[in-house]
């Protein structure tokens, strides 16, 4: 017979996170909104519930906890009757390391899971939509052209969580051989040319995300791409509109679907 009730590990997850979005989350998400900023405390507080060190394994730092797709759906129900914008702003970082766990070499995970495995709330996140009303996940107007021993990257990407204070970005871009995507390093010619409205100092616009970075391993036209508009989705309001037949497709890398 088919149990649909969760866990003994699963509720006291749903629990826990029920508890810090009434006490932490709920409480401070007017006063963010007014002021257009997110209390340094409150990111702290959440960085320290393990949401994103959790699947990243012992030896890279983090708690090794086995990924699960219904536990991550569990626990972001809970945080977003906190507050949304905030429960996004926590798990940003999410949509650089499930694809790195997921489809990364082994030079990459070495490099950047210990960053985000450590005691302080580290930025990372992914560049996947695109500021047209046609905007097709399938079809991206992003190019990403061998150069020597990398890639260069030209094109555009809006709704990008964190984008100036990301320590890296994962720009999903149409290469040569479909659909792939790039860890791109903070500080990269051409990254960080932001127009960012006063109203939301969180989404800024990357254009001609210019340099070499490397390409991810695993074909990620089919292993990624599926991920990439589930949580802007799920988790930005409009988004669905925008991504339109994608509507649903990157909340698989804050859920940690594999």
């Amino acid at each position: 017979m088919v149990n649909f009730k969760p866990t003994d590990e699963q509720e006291l997850i749903r629990e826990t996170m029920a508890g810090f979005a009434r006490e932490v989350l709920r409480p401070a998400a007017r006063e963010a909104d007014e002021k257009n900023a997110v209390p340094e405390t409150v990111v702290q507080r959440g960085w320290e519930l393990g949401l994103v060190q959790s699947p990243i394994p012992e030896a890279f730092g983090g708690y090794g906890d086995a990924r699960s797709a219904i536990t991550s759906a569990l626990l972001l129900e809970e945080l977003a009757y906190g507050d949304l914008a905030l429960t996004l702003h926590l798990l940003a970082p999410r949509l650089l390391t499930i694809p790195l766990l997921v489809a990364g070499t082994e030079e990459q995970r070495k490099r950047w899971l210990p960053r985000f495995a450590g005691p302080e709330f580290t930025v990372g996140t992914a560049a996947f939509v695109e500021p047209r009303w046609d905007f097709d996940a399938t079809s991206l107007a992003t190019r990403a052209e061998r150069q020597g021993g990398g890639y260069v990257l030209t094109g555009q990407k809006c709704l990008v969580p964190l984008a100036a204070r990301a320590e890296a970005v994962l720009v999903y871009a149409a290469a040569p051989d479909g659909l792939a995507a790039f860890v791109v390093e903070r500080g990269a010619p051409g990254l960080g040319e932001y127009e960012s409205g006063e109203a939301d100092q969180f989404f800024g616009r990357i254009r001609r995300a210019i340099g070499k970075v490397a390409k991810m391993a695993a074909p990620l036209a089919r292993r990624l791409a599926p991920f990439a508009a589930r949580a802007l989705a799920g988790m930005i309001p409009g988004v669905g509109a925008i991504a339109g037949p994608l509507a649903g497709k990157l909340v698989g890398s804050l859920l940690g679907e594999a």
